[in-house]
C-alpha cells in the first residue's frame, strides 16, 4: 500500500508540474549597488542642428564603469541645449561587462537634465536586450555627474529573473 501511495503522489506531482500548478520559480532578491565612471575620451558628434532656439546635438560617447556595473558603455546620446542654459538628454546605451559579477551585454535607456555645470537622471534596463548572464537582468537607478569632467556616480537597483 505504501508503494502505491508514493507512486500516486509522484504521479500527481509530475502532473501538477506539467500543467503549471508547480510553485513558480522566483527572481533573485532585489539588490542595490553603487559606482561611477571616470572622464571619457572625447565624444564623436553624429549631428548638430538648431530648432526653436534650441541646439540639438547627437553624439556617441564611450564610458568605463566601475562598481556594481563594471564594464564599457557605448552611449548614443541626444542633447537638447535650451536658451536658458538648461539641457535635457536621452540615450540608448549598449553595455558590455559585469553586473554584480555576472557577465554579458544589455541595453539601457537613459534620461536626464542638467545645466552648464552638472547633470542628473535615471537609467533603466531595456527588457529582452540582455545576453549571457545578463539576459535576465532587470534594473533601474539614478545618476549624477559633472559636464566639466564627464565623470559621475550612480545608484542601481537590480534583480535577476530565474
Amino acid at each position: 500500500m505504501s508503494v502505491i501511495r508514493r507512486g500516486a503522489l509522484a504521479l500527481a506531482a509530475a502532473l501538477f508540474a506539467a500543467i503549471g500548478l508547480a510553485p513558480p520559480a522566483s527572481a533573485t532578491t532585489p539588490s542595490t549597488g553603487t559606482g561611477g565612471w571616470g572622464p571619457p575620451p572625447p565624444p564623436v558628434t553624429i549631428s548638430s542642428r538648431s530648432a526653436d532656439g534650441n541646439t540639438i546635438v547627437t553624439q556617441v560617447l564611450v564610458l568605463t564603469d566601475f562598481g556594481v556595473l563594471t564594464g564599457t558603455d557605448i552611449d548614443t546620446i541626444s542633447y537638447t541645449f535650451h536658451p536658458d542654459g538648461t539641457v535635457t538628454f536621452t540615450a540608448i546605451t549598449a553595455y558590455t561587462g559585469m553586473v554584480a559579477g555576472r557577465s554579458g551585454t544589455v541595453s539601457f535607456h537613459i534620461e536626464g537634465t542638467g545645466n552648464t555645470a552638472s547633470f542628473q537622471g535615471q537609467i533603466q534596463t531595456l527588457s529582452g536586450t540582455g545576453t549571457g548572464a545578463l539576459a535576465t537582468l532587470h534594473g533601474q537607478g539614478t545618476f549624477q555627474g559633472s559636464f566639466a569632467t564627464g565623470a559621475g556616480t550612480y545608484v542601481f537597483q537590480y534583480h535577476f529573473d530565474p
